[in-house]
């Protein structure tokens, strides 16, 4: 995930922040994150929404939360944390 995230951040800057990844055993991985932002162009809530659940599936954590809406909230859930 910091390979994709350093990788985009690079990118944006005109910067190569990825040299010291060049021999980590997860580089396919942080590639293939990568490629995922790099396939989504909106850029929107519904766009963070499509990359968070394709990261997800392809790291196996789809399971691990549910999207709730804004509106259905409970009141009160600020103060629970």
């Amino acid at each position: 995930m910091f390979y994709a995230y350093l990788r985009q951040l690079g990118i944006c800057v005109g910067e190569n922040f990825l040299k010291s990844y060049n021999s980590s055993p997860y580089i396919d991985k942080g590639k293939a994150l990568s490629a995922i932002l790099d396939g989504v162009k909106e850029d929107s809530m519904a766009g963070d929404v499509l990359k968070i659940n394709m990261w997800a599936e392809f790291l196996g954590l789809d399971g691990w939360f549910d999207w709730i809406d804004f509106e259905k909230i409970p009141q009160g859930y600020e103060d629970a944390m």
